[in-house]
C-alpha cells in the first residue's frame, strides 16, 4: 500500500461516514456531502538523513457543498476543525499538518488546502 492510500483510508476510518474521501484526483460536479481529496503533490529525499528516508507533500482539498456563502462558511468552520482533528489522531509515523489556505475550487465551492507532511523510511528487504 502506498501513502497516499494509507492516509486516505485511515481518513475514511476517522471522519464522519457521510462524508466521501476520494484518493485520486476528480472532477467535482455537484458535491452533496463534504468531500476530502487527497493528492500528493510531491516526494523528495529526507534531507540530512539516509537513504531510506523520503518525505512525502499532499494537499488535502476539503470541499464543502453548497452555494449559499453564509451557511457554508458556517459549516467551514465546524469541519476544517473536524479534518484537523482527524488528523492528529492517524497512526502514521511521520505524519504532521503544516496549515490550511482557504480556496475556491473549480470558480463554485468554498473549502480548505490543508498541507500535510509524511516522512517515511522506505521498506528494507
Amino acid at each position: 500500500m502506498n501513502v497516499r492510500t494509507l492516509l486516505a483510508d485511515q481518513l475514511r476510518a476517522a471522519l464522519p461516514p457521510k462524508w466521501d474521501v476520494i484518493d485520486h484526483g476528480v472532477t467535482l460536479e455537484n458535491p452533496t456531502k463534504p468531500v476530502v481529496v487527497v493528492k500528493q503533490t510531491n516526494a523528495a529525499r529526507t534531507p540530512g538523513a539516509p537513504r531510506m528516508y523520503r518525505d512525502f507533500t499532499f494537499t488535502l482539498g476539503l470541499v464543502e457543498p453548497g452555494l449559499d456563502v453564509d451557511k457554508v462558511e458556517d459549516a467551514l468552520d465546524a469541519d476544517l476543525d473536524l479534518v484537523l482533528d482527524a488528523l492528529d489522531t492517524l497512526e502514521i509515523p511521520g505524519l504532521l499538518w503544516t496549515g490550511a489556505d482557504r480556496v475556491t475550487f473549480d470558480s463554485r465551492f468554498h473549502g480548505y488546502e490543508i498541507h500535510v507532511n509524511i516522512t517515511t523510511e522506505k521498506d528494507t528487504p
